[in-house]
Order: structure tokens, then sequence, then C-alpha cells
């Protein structure tokens, strides 16, 4: 279903070994991940986890919109039970027949995803995916006109 109006948020992406550059931001769109391709960001603990390096933590702080997310719960548990290390499987049961699934996941390492879910996901007219873990959230974002950047930041922990 899709909303009225845009939905705007403040959103987290941890850079490991930093960004120089606002013009850096298309090197961070992910080819493939555990939700496909896209651009990953997260709620600002997550990105801290993911940003920690040497020098401290690199946090990209963005401004995302989204007009259409698709929502699903990233569930681990249901990945394990079918042997496989990925919380990816709801997402995937709401946009490929079975059989697609198996052998999407079959061709893969890691379970990691490529472009056949973003176009999945666009062609039911979604523009991002919010994936809800218990504590967490992901929000993966297909288009970098959806992301205004607020600033690099480097943070010490």
């Amino acid at each position: 279903m899709k909303t009225s109006e845009t939905i705007n948020t403040i959103l987290y992406k941890g850079i490991k070994g930093g960004i120089k550059q606002e013009s850096d931001l298309k090197k961070l769109r992910s080819v493939e991940g555990t939700f496909g391709s896209g651009y990953y960001f997260s709620n600002e603990s997550v990105a801290t986890d993911w940003g920690i390096g040497d020098e401290g933590v690199h946090l990209l702080v963005a401004h995302v919109s989204s007009s259409n997310p698709l929502v699903v719960k990233g569930d681990y548990e249901m990945g394990l039970q079918h042997g496989l290390e990925t919380p990816a499987l709801p997402l995937l049961e709401k946009i490929f027949p079975k059989d697609d699934i198996i052998l999407l996941l079959n061709r893969r390492d890691w379970c990691y995803l490529g472009e056949e879910v973003e176009e999945r996901v666009k062609e039911a007219g979604y523009d991002s995916i919010v994936v809800l873990y218990d504590k967490a959230f992901e929000t993966i974002v297909y288009d970098e006109e959806n992301i205004l950047v607020h600033e690099y930041r480097l943070k010490f922990v």
C-alpha cells in the first residue's frame, strides 16, 4: 500500500575506513548484501558497530526519504531452520516464488543477494525496504535522490 506522503527520517551508516567527500556517496551503494543491492542505513547504535575502525567510528548521517517502503521482519531463526545463515527469508517469500528462492540462494555465497531483489521490490511498487529486528532495524533505499547527506562524523569510542 502506497502512502500518501513521503516519509523522511534521519538514518546512519557506519563506514569502515572513513569517507573523504560527499561525492563518495556512490561508492557506498552495495552491489549485493543480505537484502540485495542498495544503500544500507540503520539506527545509530548499529551503524556505530559497523563503522568502528582504528581512528574511531566513521558515520554518515543522512536524511533519507521514502514514499512506499516494504516493511519486513528480519528472521535469522527462519533461515537457520532451512540451514541458511540469513534473516532475509521473510522478504524473499514476499517477492519470489518458493522455487526461485531456492535457486537464488543456492547460487550465492554467504546468502548475499544482488540486484534481482531490488528489481522485484521495485516491480512490486516499493521504493525501499525496512527490515525490523527485535532491537534494531535496517533501511535499504535504491535511489541516491532519496538520500540527503547531513554530515560525515568521526566519533571516538
